[in-house]
Formats: C-alpha cells, structure tokens, sequence
C-alpha cells in the first residue's frame, strides 16, 4: 500500500509540472549518481542495490538524453563550470560487468568515473564475501558442512556468516578460492564467470572507451586509526593505476561510502582532490571538495523514481528550507568550515 501511495504521488507531481518546476530550483546543484557492477547473470536477483540489470542502466542512460541533462566528465565538474543541472556518472569497484556499462555509456558518448580497488585486479581470484552469501542466497541445501575449514551452518545462519567472515580475513587469496569453490560444489551453485574484478587489461579496456579510472584503496578498505595503513592503501592503489594504466589518479570514493573526520588528513597527505560519498545527490557551495554526495541508484529505483530523484526531490524531502533557497555553484571548497553560501 505504501509503494502504492508512493507511486501515485510521484506520478502527480511529474504530471503537474512538479517535478520540472524542482529540477529548475535546484539546477546550481552539482548531481553526481553512483553504480557498482552490471549483472550478468541473476546478480541483480541477489544484491539489487549492487548489481543493475545492463537494460536498466541503458534505461538510465536514456532517460538523461532524452531530457537533455547535460552529463559531464568529474574533473570538469568539480572546478564548478558545470552547466546547469549537470549529472556526473561514476561506477564503483570495477566489477567485470563494467565492461558492459563502459559499452553503453561510450554508444551515449558520455563520459564516467571508475573508481577502482586494485587487490583482485592483481589476485584474479573471485571476491569471497559477496560470492560466498550469494552461494548461501542459492542453495537449496538445509546445511552447509566443509569439515576440513571449520565450516558448518545453516544457509542464514549468523554463525556460518560469522565463520566465513573470519576465514574471508585469514586465508590468503589462493587458499580464500579454493575454499570458495568448494562452497560452491558442496551447494550445487554455479559461480562461475561471476563475482570478479576487471583485471588490468580489462581496466585498459574501459580506459579506452572513455572512463576515467581512480582511486579506490588497493584492498577496498580505508582504516582511520592508522594513518600510515591508510596511506599504503591509497598509495598502492594510485601505483598500481599509473604503472598499469598510466594515469594519475587524483579523485578518490571512500569505500563502502564510510568517512571518518580523521579521513580529511589522511586523503590531504595522500594528495587526493576530490572524494565522494553516498548520501544525497545535490552539491552547492557549502559542500566540502573531500565529502562530495552521491546518490546510489539501483535497480530498485523504477525510471519515474530515478526521474523524482533527478528533479532533486530525495534531497528537499530531507532538508526543504536550505534546498530551495538561491544557492551557489558547487566549486572544490577545501573546507565545510569556510561557511554556506
């Protein structure tokens, strides 16, 4: 009833004039939308907010050409001579179905940020946590025993999760396969060609169709007790993006959209320009170049509601009275301390 309620209401507001009349209130807003991997088998299935059918994400695509929203490269963006309601792509991780987002977007001609972690890029191996609760969503097995890794559970059980975790943390990455591919065998689920990072020749690939590859931390983690432990991970990362890639990466996604205030340091020391964050979708003048927002589509979002969240709706729902206010161009502020505009 209430997805009902939902569907009516936007549905009203797009047929008024609406949500044209809020688009055009908040066109100095910088949008910036977010998306992980393309599925390519039932991903979308399992992980709907990680994984986006390749019709939906065309689908997107379409509906930003067909309303003229002007879609810009990052870097340009972020000086703040963006056109007005500006839209920057970006896609996180580098999962394999990348590739397919990279085809799309370069038959739109638009250009995207792909923000990169680098570990299975390097290890080829499959990424475990999410391989290993798809494995678990798939079976139709009651249990789940692999006596020679402790492993033993029910699918759902936070037990087993609980142990997956751990061994996710103490096997190295070969070990961590091969302990995944017998979870597999032992549940009767097919993973393969599923659950990988694009390596450096497929990084190269979507390089050339016109993305710009960035900084993600090497091991898609960014710890703020350590100052140093954080630096290798975005150093090493940018390393391995130059020597495979050549290209200086700059512009940085927090991974997993978790930012500490001990994070400012961390990224200033490391050199970056620009990070994102989810949470929101508009970026005025107040809004610090370290913290930019992003909303995350999903294939959850049907296209009226990707529409409503476009106008700016989602962000004047939560805060109407700054929102509507005449504000100014997002532009790279150093500071959320140096006042609001």
């Amino acid at each position: 009833m209430e997805r009902l309620r939902e569907l009516i209401l936007l549905k009203s507001l797009r047929r008024s004039g609406c949500l044209k009349l809020l688009s055009h209130a908040t066109r100095r807003g910088l949008r910036v939308l977010c998306y992980h991997g393309i599925s390519l088998r039932d991903e979308h299935l399992f992980r709907p907010t990680l994984f986006m059918r390749p019709d939906t994400f065309r689908r997107r695509l379409e509906v930003l050409r067909a309303k003229s929203i002007p879609v810009v490269p990052l870097a340009d963006a972020v000086s703040g001579g963006y056109p007005d309601g500006a839209v920057v792509l970006t896609l996180d991780d580098g999962w394999e179905g990348t590739e397919i987002a990279a085809e799309i977007l370069a038959e739109f001609g638009f250009p995207a940020t792909l923000y990169s972690s680098t570990y299975y890029s390097t290890t080829g191996t499959q990424v475990f946590n999410v391989a290993a609760a798809y494995v678990l969503w798939k079976t139709d097995r009651s249990r789940i025993v692999l006596p020679a890794y402790g492993v033993a559970g029910t699918p759902g059980d936070p037990v087993l999760g609980a142990t997956l975790d751990a061994l996710d943390n103490e096997l190295a990455a070969h070990e961590r396969q091969r302990l995944l591919e017998d979870l597999a065998d032992h549940a009767g689920v097919r993973i393969d060609g599923l659950f990988r990072y694009l390596d450096f020749d497929g990084l190269r690939r979507v390089r050339d169709l016109g993305m710009d590859v960035q900084l993600h931390t090497h091991r898609h983690r960014l710890p703020k007790d350590s100052i140093e432990e954080a630096l290798r991970e975005i150093e090493l990362n940018r390393r391995l993006l130059a020597d495979e890639l050549g290209v200086d990466a700059r512009h940085f996604c927090f991974p997993s959209s978790f930012a500490a205030a001990e994070h400012d340091v961390i990224l200033e020391q490391a050199g970056v320009r620009t990070a994102v964050v989810n949470g929101g979708l508009l970026n005025f003048g107040d809004v610090d170049r370290l913290h930019i927002r992003r909303l995350m589509d999903s294939e959850l979002f049907d296209t009226l509601r990707f529409e409503a969240a476009l106008s700016g709706l989602l962000d004047v729902a939560r805060r109407p009275a700054r929102l509507l206010q005449r504000r100014r161009r997002f532009g790279g502020r150093h500071s959320a301390a140096e006042g609001v505009a």
